[in-house]
């Protein structure tokens, strides 16, 4: 199992929390949001071939070694069904994961998810993904990230830099396996909430009302981008909370 990082809440009745970080992100990233929940018990990991677990990935992962590793996380630590917060990339993963066991997951949080198989979704993360699957450079790979995040590969330090190459190979490892559908939307039958930032990422919020209509979910909007657990941790906290009153009885 991999490493994980698990925070007790103070309300032992609610639901554990899980989130899943994107292409290039690690679990670290949700500590700030984490300490915004006291109530909940949450937990966070690096996905394989990130951050503490570089050396566990090989490059070849697939959405079913990732959804299998949320699966394994979720029952070593949560009681009763847990909520699955997923961002970017992490959202198919977590939906992969609640379509295996959805008596593990009460409900789940997509924020700006990506799911560039599906037919109608906006073509850019497709062609995106197809690039960066036939790069052989770790360098050239991390410069395509950086690029994607809006940042000038000269502006960031020697360490990020460092890091970024390191991890390089599991980031071409989830544009690799977005290629091909892991799941079919019709497979989804936990309830769900699809979050978008007003200053999102485009081709994530421009398909998300679609998404939300097919998956019958809630669809709902605050003033973040695309990288909210860095940079507004407080609005996804309260993303969050709207996702767990999903699973609460009305």
């Amino acid at each position: 199992m991999l490493a994980f990082e698990r925070t007790a809440g103070l309300d032992r009745r609610a639901p554990t929390v899980v989130f899943v970080h994107g292409a290039m992100s690690r679990g670290s990233h949700f500590r700030a949001t984490s300490g915004l929940l006291p109530g909940f018990t949450t937990v966070t990991y690096d996905r394989r071939g990130y951050g503490g677990a570089r050396r566990l990935g090989s490059g070849r992962e697939t959405y079913e070694d990732h959804a299998s590793d949320l699966v394994d996380l979720t029952e070593a630590n949560a009681v009763d069904a847990a909520i699955a917060i997923g961002c970017s990339h992490g959202g198919g993963i977590a939906l992969l994961a609640t379509i295996r066991r959805p008596d593990l997951f009460a409900a789940v949080g997509l924020w700006e998810p990506l799911l560039g198989w599906l037919s109608w979704w906006d073509p850019y993360p497709h062609h995106a993904a197809e690039r960066v699957a036939a790069m052989s450079d770790p360098v050239e790979i991390a410069k395509d990230n950086v690029y994607h995040a809006g940042r000038h590969w000269d502006d960031i330090s020697d360490d990020m830099r460092a890091s970024l190459v390191d991890q390089s190979f599991a980031y071409q490892a989830d544009m690799r396996a977005s290629l091909h559908a892991p799941f079919m939307l019709g497979d989804v039958h936990t309830p769900v909430l699809v979050g978008i930032g007003s200053h999102g990422m485009p081709h994530a919020c421009g398909p998300a009302p679609r998404l939300a209509a097919e998956l019958g979910a809630g669809l709902t909007e605050f003033d973040a981008g695309h990288d909210i657990q860095r940079n507004a941790p407080d609005l996804l906290a309260r993303f969050v909370r709207a996702t767990v009153a999903l699973a609460l009885p009305s």
